[in-house]
């Protein structure tokens, strides 16, 4: 699959085996805990080492039991600028340092944070699902305009960007 050809991409990090060292990004645990696990456990099954970046919360546990590795991160589901550097920041400084072949993002706001620190810190190849835009919450051109601009740029800055919906997707391709 997709995972197996990124494999082989001499850009990307690799464990020893060859396997792809995976940080999946989302702005809270429950995200992760239910709509990210089944992805975490078959990149793993697959012989990926994946690890997970969100807001601490109780839910995060149940997928370090199950061997996942947490990383605690501010994470801003609005779009407060200023919270989005606090996130943006302590992203880029664990990308920096522990060597990800692929960040792969999830959720409006925590997707922009992960995107712009991949980035920063050089990580060869970003991923963003789309779950849904934050301009569909607001009315007024010019937050509209803002926020469309916003989409626009993070998803000219990955690699290959996913959607969940048709109507997303079409969303998307307009921009």
């Amino acid at each position: 699959g997709m995972w197996t050809i990124m494999a082989n991409d001499n850009r990307c990090s690799h464990l020893p085996n060859g396997k792809l060292r995976i940080l999946e990004v989302c702005a809270v645990d429950f995200t992760a805990v239910k709509v990210l696990a089944p992805l975490m456990e078959r990149l793993v099954a697959e012989g990926h080492a994946v690890e997970f970046a969100c807001s601490a919360g109780a839910g995060r546990s149940k997928l370090e039991e199950e061997g996942f590795r947490h990383w605690t991160v501010s994470l801003e589901r609005g779009m407060n600028p200023l919270r989005h550097v606090r996130g943006i920041w302590q992203l880029y400084r664990i990308l920096r340092h522990e060597n990800f072949g692929i960040v792969h993002s999830h959720d409006p706001g925590a997707s922009l944070d992960a995107c712009i620190a991949a980035g920063l810190a050089g990580v060869p190849i970003v991923f963003y699902t789309i779950h849904g835009f934050h301009f569909d919450e607001f009315s007024g051109a010019r937050k509209t305009r803002l926020f469309v601009w916003l989409e626009w740029l993070k998803c000219r800055s990955c690699t290959m960007v996913f959607s969940q919906s048709a109507e997303d997707t079409a969303t998307a391709i307009r921009l």
